[in-house]
């Protein structure tokens, strides 16, 4: 059974040991069909008890080590009737003989189970033919039938522990069967309990007590060396994360201090830096520049002499304008040369 079954197991045996309390015989009598119920709820918890511990009679280990041991007795066993038989039969010049029943304690205990139990065969049949003349050789008839007993048991046990795997789930479904047959029964007289309860309130109350599945969790109690290692694990695992939040607040306090630091430096450059000039109109900036242009006193210009044929005997002449000659000029103004 799992935890979970053996949990419900526990309520059945409980509420079996209330139904069949002889004081509770008067109470289950007066609703027929709840005793008839009663009756076959205890017959089912009766049967998933001897089914359960049929089960857990089966145990693997114990059919595996049976069948090494019986292999380790057969293969010393046969590798003695070997021996005698292969002697013999070199004595009297029998090679093929001598070849056919060679066989040693190594060979039957490497070989496949099914191979071992076949070549012992072989060979208690050739020993069998000769076992007259085999006295002397310490092979006798009793010891012949002791190995063929001993062939038999261990063919028997090769697949015992398969077949005990094989039992076991077998007896894991039938028992899921008889515990939802037991539900089953135990909601029927569920149903039939306020109709007893007006007349035998104390053997109810009982019932529904009994009735509860208390869940116990599959603990044990620990070793010493267990209980040690657990604690030290426990330690380690408590050092990690102490060692894990004094590295963040580390981290944090180094994030703090640089946030400051940077905030100190931002402040100290900002007061080192000069107050900005008030702000001018585009308008008033213009003004001033075409005011400081016409301060600026006008170069000095050579005098034009009149053109020949001309009829008034003066031109006009523009004045050229260089890329370095002051704004008031820039602008193309032009002169008319005094004669």
């Amino acid at each position: 059974m799992n935890r979970r079954q053996l949990n419900k197991f526990h309520m059945l045996l409980a509420v079996r040991s209330v139904v069949t309390d002889p004081d509770s015989a008067d109470a289950r009598a007066k609703i027929p069909k709840f005793q008839a119920d009663s009756d076959e709820f205890v017959a089912t918890v009766d049967q998933i008890r001897r089914q359960s511990l049929a089960k857990h009679a089966l145990v693997t280990e114990g059919a595996t080590e049976t069948k090494v041991a019986l292999r380790e007795k057969l293969a010393a066993a046969g590798a003695k009737i070997s021996a005698g038989l292969v002697l013999w039969a070199e004595v009297n010049g029998n090679a093929e003989l001598a070849h056919r029943a060679h066989l040693t304690k190594t060979t039957l205990m490497a070989e496949r189970e099914l191979e071992t139990v076949d070549r012992a065969k072989a060979l208690l049949l050739l020993a069998s033919k000769h076992v007259t003349h085999l006295k002397d050789y310490a092979v006798t008839q009793e010891r012949l039938d002791e190995f063929a007993r001993l062939c038999e048991a261990f063919s028997d046990h090769i697949g015992r522990p398969r077949s005990i795997i094989l039992e076991r789930k077998l007896a894991t479904r039938s028992l899921a069967e008889l515990l939802q047959k037991a539900d089953a029964q135990l909601r029927r007289m569920d149903r039939l309990c306020p109709v007893l309860a007006e007349t035998c309130p104390a053997f109810v109350a009982d019932y529904r007590v009994h009735r509860c599945i208390i869940h116990v969790n599959a603990t044990r109690a620990l070793s010493d060396e267990e209980l040690a290692n657990a604690v030290q694990r426990l330690e380690a695992k408590q050092a990690t994360e102490a060692r894990k939040q004094a590295k963040k607040a580390n981290q944090e306090a180094e994030q703090a201090r640089r946030a400051a630091r940077r905030q100190e430096m931002e402040e100290k450059l900002r007061a080192a830096k000069k107050p900005p000039l008030p702000s001018q109109s585009r308008s008033a900036a213009a003004n001033n520049v075409s005011r400081e242009s016409a301060e600026v006193p006008a170069p000095p210009q050579a005098p034009h002499r009149p053109t020949p044929g001309h009829p008034n005997g003066s031109v006009r002449m523009e004045n050229a304008v260089s890329a370095s000659d002051p704004p008031a000029l820039a602008r193309g103004a032009t002169k008319t040369p005094s004669s």
